[in-house]
């Protein structure tokens, strides 16, 4: 199971759909987004698609978009590290 610190970072430095990881005082901005994310990873067996999806709605959330392949990117990484966990 992947922790939620690297969820956290891979959050700030992958996804990060307001452009903001050049900051590092920044870091802790996508924290509650993270700490939901994890809610989901360590009760499910969750897919790709399905971290796409939750990407999707705390974008809206935010009022604001990454791209597909941006989330796709990210939600790869997520599952690698789970994995490996």
């Amino acid at each position: 199971m992947i922790n939620l610190k690297d969820l956290k970072k891979i959050l700030f430095e992958e996804w990060d759909p307001i452009g903001i990881n050049s900051n590092n005082l920044l870091f802790d901005e996508y924290d509650e987004y993270a700490k939901s994310l994890y809610k989901v990873l360590a009760k499910n067996d969750i897919s790709s698609h399905q971290i796409i999806a939750l990407l999707n709605h705390f974008e809206s959330n935010i009022g604001t978009s990454s791209t597909l392949i941006q989330k796709k990117q990210t939600a790869d990484k997520i599952l690698a590290c789970n994995r490996k966990s």
